[in-house]
């Protein structure tokens, strides 16, 4: 390594003595070795020091030309080793300070809680000090729980283990199906998981009218007890869905919904005429957008069984069709669109994957990616 400056000084009191001119520095041999501390942090945001630095310049040459160079030419000499242990403590100081400054602000970048909507957020918090594993690569273990943002509370179940690696690529981010089960745990909290189907908003995908009239052939028992009245359905989960990862079949989802077709009456009060349990099991596919992972889901199968009856008997059986319709239409393409806007991945603002992979094991997905810093 090569250097060339220029140098001046000027006594500022009488007699005045200046002189300048320039010099040449040469550096052969040189070498730099800097041990990190890493850790984290009581919010649970990582981070990292420098913990020893070792600064060697080799052979360090000066050579001063110009002016009375000829004469301190022969003080560096005589001085060498402590001009080249001078510039060893300078560089190391410089070294210790850039890297703490840079880290911190690469870590800065890293999200530690990120708003899903206006319901939810996602904390990505460390729950233990990052380590380097078998000296090969840098692993960090993070919470990956969703809140409801108004009453945050914890999610009544527990993460299962992740592996270490999955393949050779450069970030892999394992995802254990506590993160998703807290997703639907927090949103079910929150009641954004219900539903109602109102007479004057019908959905467009409903082939019926909601009055008792439509559903005479069904249930001729509710036309029987309530002739030619408007109707709604109240759509509520009983319990938090569950998301269960697997090898062989990658992501599933069950839920138990209760599903009570109510009768509006002519005094405008509404009645239960009947209640269905509903327990619809869908299947998911993965991808990655971006930095973001999404999902798509579709339904399997439903189950179906009669809760309650105010007007006698009802044929579950019967309204399956029905059922299996409004999964289809209407459950299937809202959660669709959740899934659409994605989970983020808690990785670096500036890192971009490069031809990432999906991959389940057994309570687990991984993403495995390639990268680049931009």
């Amino acid at each position: 390594m090569n250097g060339h400056l220029d140098w001046h000084y000027r006594e500022n009191s009488w007699p005045h003595v200046s002189d300048s001119g320039s010099a040449d520095l040469s550096v052969s041999g040189a070498s730099i070795a800097v041990q990190l501390t890493v850790g984290v942090d009581s919010t649970g945001r990582p981070t990292v020091q420098v913990a020893s630095a070792m600064v060697n310049l080799g052979n360090l040459s000066i050579n001063l030309h110009g002016g009375a160079s000829w004469l301190y030419n022969l003080f560096v000499s005589l001085f060498n080793s402590k001009i080249e242990d001078a510039a060893e403590r300078a560089l190391h100081d410089a070294v210790v300070r850039e890297m703490n400054s840079q880290v911190a602000s690469a870590l800065a970048k890293v999200p530690i809680v990120e708003p899903i909507d206006e319901y939810c957020e996602i904390n990505y918090k460390l729950t233990a000090a990052p380590v380097f594993a078998a000296s090969t690569y840098l692993s960090s273990p993070h919470l990956g729980e969703f809140y409801w943002t108004a009453n945050p509370t914890e999610a009544p179940f527990k993460p299962v283990a992740l592996p270490d690696l999955a393949d050779a690529q450069m970030l892999q981010v394992f995802l254990s199906d506590f993160t998703v089960n807290s997703a639907g745990y927090a949103y079910w909290k929150a009641s954004r998981l219900n539903f109602t189907l109102l007479p004057d908003k019908k959905p467009s995908w409903l082939p019926i009218e909601l009055n008792t009239s439509s559903l005479q052939d069904l249930v001729p028992a509710l036309y029987a007890t309530y002739p030619n009245l408007l109707m709604r359905v109240d759509g509520q989960l009983v319990a938090p869905p569950a998301a269960r990862f697997t090898a062989a079949q990658g992501l599933q989802i069950t839920a138990a919904a209760l599903v009570d077709f109510q009768v509006v009456l002519p005094n405008s009060s509404v009645v239960s005429a009947f209640a269905l349990n509903v327990g619809p099991t869908l299947e998911g596919t993965l991808a990655v957008n971006g930095t973001m992972l999404t999902g798509v889901v579709t339904l399997l199968n439903a189950t179906l069984s009669l809760n309650s009856s105010s007007i006698g008997d009802v044929d579950a059986d019967g309204l399956q069709a029905l059922v299996n319709l409004g999964l289809v239409q209407g459950v299937v393409p809202a959660l669709n669109k959740f899934g659409a806007k994605g989970y983020p991945l808690p990785v670096m603002k500036d890192l971009q994957l490069v031809s990432p992979q999906i991959s389940f094991g057994s309570g687990y997905v991984a993403v495995t990616s390639d990268v680049k810093y931009t």
